[in-house]
């Protein structure tokens, strides 16, 4: 049916109410794209990352794919004033750093975004060390550990409160792609939310809702002053991290 329809529209002998139908589409699926990569190339998240392209992170960067799509999500803050950074590499009291994916800064508080990029099923309990992630593989499955991310965003806040002092706000969010299925999630503490990419802007809505404006706008400037210090590290800091990640994956 495909094969006529298309060998049709280039003999011209498509109806002409299939051919506008289809016209429409094809404009309406070229303002769509060109909207996104506008939106993309005047965005804060490719000015302070100096990402090239969105179709290179879309087909080659899962991870940066995910953080940029949950900016995405909550830009229309930056109009009340918020502030965004990403890829923040944050000294732990070890001596070891720790990556944040995204963080938002508004009179709310800190808002720490860990990206999960996933598909799949994904199973976990705040309480435990790894979680699992379950994907079909030919007529079974194939199942991947991975840290528990609950425990690696508190890791990053600790980080966050080593440098911003404990006085601040923080609001701890688990981000799953939406091609993911979050079959048995079980957090213990209403402190960190974990969902799906598509119910980010309802939950940020509500946590905003929920919290008290504790800082001004002098407090979000002293906030933004020193988290910029950790952003665009130099290789020697992401080459130590990665050395880190890797003996800590290779303990397991």
């Amino acid at each position: 049916m495909i094969g006529s329809f298309i060998k049709n529209l280039f003999t011209g002998v498509l109806p002409k109410p299939l051919f506008i139908i289809f016209l429409v589409l094809v404009v309406a699926g070229i303002v769509i794209i060109v909207s996104e990569i506008v939106s993309f190339h005047t965005s804060t998240y490719k000015k302070k990352t100096n990402k090239k392209s969105l179709l290179a992170i879309r087909l080659f960067n899962k991870g940066a794919i995910g953080e940029y799509l949950i900016y995405d999500a909550l830009k229309k803050y930056e109009k009340k004033g918020a502030k965004f950074f990403f890829n923040l590499y944050v000294p732990k009291e070890n001596g070891d750093s720790s990556e944040i994916d995204v963080v938002m800064v508004n009179g709310c508080g800190v808002y720490v975004f860990e990206s999960k990029n996933y598909s799949g099923w994904i199973f976990g309990n705040s309480r435990d060390q790894y979680w699992t992630q379950s994907l079909r593989s030919g007529k079974g499955t194939v199942k991947n550990r991975f840290f528990n991310p609950v425990m690696q965003n508190a890791g990053h806040i600790k980080a966050l409160v080593s440098i911003l002092g404990d006085d601040v706000m923080f609001h701890s969010f688990i981000v799953f792609s939406n091609r993911c299925e979050l079959k048995k999630i079980t957090v213990d503490n209403g402190k960190t939310k974990v969902l799906k990419r598509e119910n980010l802007k309802s939950a940020v809505s509500s946590c905003e809702a929920e919290s008290e404006k504790t800082l001004g706008r002098d407090g979000i400037d002293r906030i933004c002053s020193i988290l910029s210090n950790f952003e665009h590290p130099d290789e020697a800091t992401k080459q130590a991290h990665d050395t880190q990640v890797s003996n800590y994956n290779h303990r397991r």
